[in-house]
């Protein structure tokens, strides 16, 4: 019986315009077309992903590659092949899905950096552990891309796509800042003032003069668009960000609109709202779900009960229809000001906290220490390779020089591929930095110990996330609100007990010299 023919299917992916422009894309042909050649063979396709992620689903080329196989299996033996399985894939889930193909029709898959893998139990293993580790190197850059965007914007950088009217540039100190995008910024300046003052009396107003202004070719603006600009506090560059906890700040950047026009924007969305305006309950109170009924222990919720003239009257109830508690409700006051007396009563001692800073720092310290390491063996290796890659340069400079073709060939390959791998070692060390050298390590030590000494200050100031992380942290279960206690009887962890600072045998902290013993170097 006649076999089937067998052909090459080969897969060429980068993860970003950038690098297409770059010709990594040519580059990683030509490695492929080098192998293919010196292992006596042909690739018949090529399949190309610019700009591509390999962590997302949505992927294009290696689509194509599964619906060429479907259709061509019966007809042929197919073989496919990458640069590394990293251009696979940096997602589990992708790899999983194109591997049961393999498995199915019993294709080869082979790659520049590590050759032939066999379609068995240990090939399996060995394939889906070098996509696991691409993913890992691919999460732990994410996660540290988005640390870093987390610093500075503490520090006050704004790290997202810029709304219409400002644009990015860099700074003196090579930082990226938002300043005013001409003509756009005065035209949204003046649509915000007129709208303000009435002169127009609807958003869609707005939207028509945008149209008409000649500023936003190119741009599709609606009614849905403009109300999301009126109501954007990026233009007065003093907002908060939720998401990361940023709390409400100055930002470095042009302030397109100034914080009184902006609220008097705000003030006159509200009165033209086609529906009535709704108090957002969630901000108005943060304890509901938190706090628990005195009598049966079901979390309690928050309303609000019309009054005289309509005056609204913030309450907490508990909705348990079984308790004799249900028809009670409880000033809101009552019950917010119950737990900041709480909060004032803790007065954490400088002794907790110099040695809670103290594990802090010792913790770190072992952990940048284990780093470290991990930087020190990572550049030995890049050492390695550079030693290495210099061997073959010179190699491959003879076999230039004798004519020997084939050894030109395979000493290329080898050295485009330790190329690549010296470039991934070379990002990790690129991307490390000594956390306790870094300006938020330090600034998140001082509002540690700031937070531990006075909590009642985020109470004050905290935005409502803050707010119920703190009560959560606060007490080892959902509190009861008690009329004649307040939350007294609340079972806290130590570090927040007002009697935790004392020594005088009335509390179970012990004494200093006991901590030294345990804690001593």
């Amino acid at each position: 019986m006649k076999s089937k023919p067998i052909e090459t299917l080969c897969l060429c992916r980068v993860s970003s315009d950038k690098q297409a422009k770059n010709e990594n894309i040519t580059s990683q042909k030509q490695a492929c077309l080098l192998y293919a050649k010196h292992n006596g063979f042909v690739i018949d396709k090529f399949f190309y992903e610019d700009g591509v992620s390999g962590r997302g689903e949505d992927r294009p080329g290696l689509s194509q590659i599964k619906e060429y196989i479907e259709h061509e299996h019966k007809n042929k033996r197919i073989r496919v092949m990458f640069y590394d399985m990293s251009r696979l894939a940096r997602n589990m889930g992708v790899y999983t899905d194109f591997e049961k193909i393999v498995i199915k029709y019993d294709i080869e898959l082979l790659t520049v950096v590590g050759g032939k893998s066999e379609n068995n139990a240990l090939g399996r293993f060995a394939r889906g552990f070098d996509v696991l580790r691409a993913q890992l190197f691919s999460d732990e850059l994410s996660e540290k891309t988005v640390d870093k965007m987390k610093a500075l914007s503490t520090l006050g950088y704004y790290q997202f796509n810029p709304p219409l009217g400002l644009k990015r540039v860099e700074n003196e100190e090579k930082r990226t800042i938002l300043v005013r995008d001409e003509p756009r910024a005065s035209v949204i300046y003046d649509a915000f003032v007129s709208y303000a003052a009435g002169r127009f009396a609807t958003k869609h107003e707005v939207t028509v003069f945008l149209q008409n202004s000649g500023a936003f070719n190119g741009v599709k603006l609606n009614d849905t668009k403009v109300d999301a600009m009126l109501k954007n506090e990026v233009y007065t560059g003093i907002f908060a960000y939720d998401k990361w906890e940023i709390p409400r700040q100055e930002w470095k950047m042009d302030k397109l609109i100034p914080v009184d026009l902006f609220q008097a924007v705000q003030s006159r969305l509200q009165r033209n709202g086609r529906a009535p305006h709704r108090t957002n309950n969630a901000d108005a109170f943060p304890l509901a779900g938190l706090v628990c009924c005195p009598q049966c222990g079901h979390p309690m919720t928050g309303y609000f009960a019309k009054g005289y003239k309509g005056k609204r009257h913030p309450y907490y109830r508990c909705y348990n229809k079984a308790c004799s508690f249900n028809k009670k409700s409880i000033q809101r006051i009552k019950v917010e000001n119950a737990l900041l007396e709480r909060l004032n009563a803790i007065q954490t001692d400088d002794r907790v906290l110099d040695l809670f800073a103290d594990v802090l720092n010792r913790v770190c310290r072992e952990k940048e220490r284990d780093i470290t390491e991990q930087m020190h063996k990572t550049r030995a290796d890049i050492e390695r390779l550079n030693t290495r890659i210099a061997s073959l340069g010179g190699l491959l400079a003879d076999a230039g020089a004798t004519g020997n073709d084939a050894l030109v060939e395979l000493y290329q390959g080898q050295i485009l591929a330790m190329t690549q791998q010296k470039k991934e070692l070379e990002s990790r060390v690129g991307v490390y930095k000594p956390l306790s050298a870094t300006e938020t390590f330090r600034t998140a030590m001082r509002r540690g110990r700031e937070f531990f000494k006075n909590p009642g200050i985020l109470w004050k100031i905290g935005t409502l996330h803050q707010k119920k992380r703190l009560v959560r942290m606060l007490f080892l279960e959902k509190p009861k609100w008690d009329a004649e206690n307040g939350f007294r009887t609340a079972r806290m962890p130590r570090i927040f007990n007002e009697k935790s600072a004392q020594t005088d045998g009335l509390s179970d902290l012990a004494a200093p010299t006991r901590f030294e013993l345990v804690f001593s170097p």
